[in-house]
């Protein structure tokens, strides 16, 4: 059998190895998209692909760090327009993609955050049920003890009497 302390260095040491994992490829992706954000003229809605960045951040056990990735991601965006080369396309639609683009992260964000916690609300159910249905069984195997426990003292007392 394993050792807990064994067990709990493990699962220590996967969580730290995949946040770090999950830092490093949100990292590079937002790197990646701010670079051809950087290629593509004004007017393109390409602060869009951080959506992409928002959904790894989920990948993360914490939640917090998606906040901090759409917080990054819009300031990205806003990078990405001071670094973008100009285009004849009027400066108002330029604003209004790069604002939907923010608006397109935030909800994406806010939206599997919500989602993020119904499914820990739903394991928590989940885990409530399965500790109710061991309760259960245990109470059963009990019964059953008790019953058993009681036909041997039956059939100990009827046999004391015939004997009488």
């Amino acid at each position: 059998m394993a050792h807990p302390d064994f067990i709990n260095e493990n699962i220590f040491g996967t969580i730290h190895e995949t946040r770090v994992s999950v830092y490093l490829t949100c990292g590079f992706v937002a790197m990646a998209v701010l670079l051809v954000d950087f290629m593509t003229p004004l007017g393109v809605a390409s602060g869009v692909p951080y959506v992409a960045v928002v959904l790894l951040s989920l990948k993360s056990p914490e939640k917090h760090f998606t906040l901090l990735v759409a917080s990054i991601c819009t300031f990205l965006v806003g990078v990405g327009y001071l670094g973008s080369p100009p285009s004849d396309i009027p400066m108002y639609q330029v604003f209004a993609n790069r604002l939907m683009a923010i608006l397109v992260i935030w909800v994406t964000a806010i939206l599997t955050l919500i989602q993020r916690n119904k499914v820990l609300e739903l394991h928590q159910e989940r885990l409530k049920r399965i500790q109710s249905i061991k309760e259960v069984e245990i109470r059963e195997e009990k019964l059953r003890v008790l019953k058993a426990t009681m036909r041997t003292v039956q059939d100990i007392t009827g046999n004391f009497l015939n004997n009488l």
